[in-house]
């Protein structure tokens, strides 16, 4: 095996990259293959992944899934796999036990959208001669968003200003407005009239510009986080799970439970991504002649171990929600399939 093959490649998207930092160290201190953690610009990364050469020694890490284009365009060099790793969860909170409700995603579509629908306003909480004014003053499938307070939306909502932290992009940025935004406005008949896929999301996703929802860096989500606490309005973001316990931090109730509850399931919620590793097969495989395990099957086997994926692991202490025990021996048996072993074959 030439020098230059004992070393790994990972490409981490931002929200695996500390982990991946986490678990790569450890992983150095004891293996003679090495593993190099790259911080590439996030909008280049799967691009400088699929462009590394055919036969490098490289892993891609992602929050999500890549699209069947992605797939298509980076297996022009060899055969690509994709396994679940875990999950990456966003869960909503509020900087004050003011701010404490069932949300759902009608709530956050309604409470941080630039324009809402015109049947919103007429069913909304505000006051009767509001309404007949902004339903007077224009047809208008849309209009601009009205509502300054939770309760204005809905009356068993709290009478506490909407103050919103979001993400400007990166995976956060995307589970939010696919899984959140865009789910709360599907159900009005006025969404259900735009024919054109890219107006739904514009007029679904674009956020209010009026000073109540506050961007922060999607690449660097932990900022949420920051910003929450230092908001000295009462103020609603989504959080990773380490962050739930963070003194000043009240977890907010999704379909009437919070992220922290027993009877919490991660598979149920809407703020989550399936975080994923890529590898090429040709990779995990070797050369038929040589015996030795390649350095990228080293550190696969090493990703799904129990010190990482399992529930004390890595990706639990920073902030992932954990796959099954089904699950981790699953993807463990597949690993073993593509190294050619079998599934009684050993490590």
């Amino acid at each position: 095996m030439a020098a230059d093959e004992n070393r790994v490649t990972v490409y981490p998207g931002p929200t695996v990259v500390k982990t991946m930092q986490m678990v790569a160290s450890d992983f150095n201190k004891k293996n003679v293959p090495q593993v190099d953690v790259l911080t590439p610009d996030p909008a280049r990364l799967i691009k400088s992944f699929c462009e590394a050469p055919e036969d490098a020694q490289k892993l891609l890490i992602l929050s999500r899934k890549l699209t069947w284009a992605e797939m298509n365009n980076c297996e022009k060099s060899g055969e690509l796999m994709g396994l679940f790793l875990a999950r990456f969860i966003l869960a909503p909170v509020s900087n004050t036990s003011a701010v404490s409700f069932n949300i759902t995603r009608k709530n956050i579509y309604l409470g941080i959208a630039d324009q809402v629908p015109r049947s919103a306003v007429a069913e909304s909480n505000l006051p009767a001669r509001q309404r007949f004014e902004l339903l007077s003053a224009t047809s208008d499938s849309f209009l601009v968003n009205p509502f300054r307070t939770w309760n204005e939306i809905e009356a068993d909502l709290p009478d506490v200003e909407i103050n919103f932290i979001a993400p400007d992009g990166g995976t956060p940025k995307l589970i939010l407005d696919s899984k959140v935004l865009e789910a709360g406005c599907r159900g009005f008949k006025e969404v259900k009239t735009i024919f054109a896929a890219e107006d739904r999301t514009r007029v679904c996703t674009l956020y209010r510009p009026d000073g109540r929802v506050t961007l922060t860096d999607g690449w660097r989500f932990e900022d949420a986080t920051k910003d929450l606490l230092a908001s000295t309005k009462p103020t609603i973001a989504f959080v990773r799970l380490d962050s739930l316990n963070s003194e000043g931090i009240t977890p907010l109730r999704w379909r009437g439970v919070t992220a922290l509850d027993a009877d919490f399931k991660p598979e149920e919620f809407a703020m989550r991504q399936e975080t994923s590793v890529y590898f090429f097969s040709g990779a995990v495989r070797g050369n038929e002649s040589e015996s030795k395990i390649t350095p990228t099957a080293a550190f696969l086997t090493e990703l799904f171990s129990e010190s990482v994926v399992g529930p004390f692991g890595a990706f639990k202490k920073n902030g992932f929600y954990v796959l099954s025990i089904k699950d981790r021996m699953d993807a463990r048996a597949i690993l073993r399939r593509v190294r050619g072993l079998g599934e009684s074959g050993v490590n």
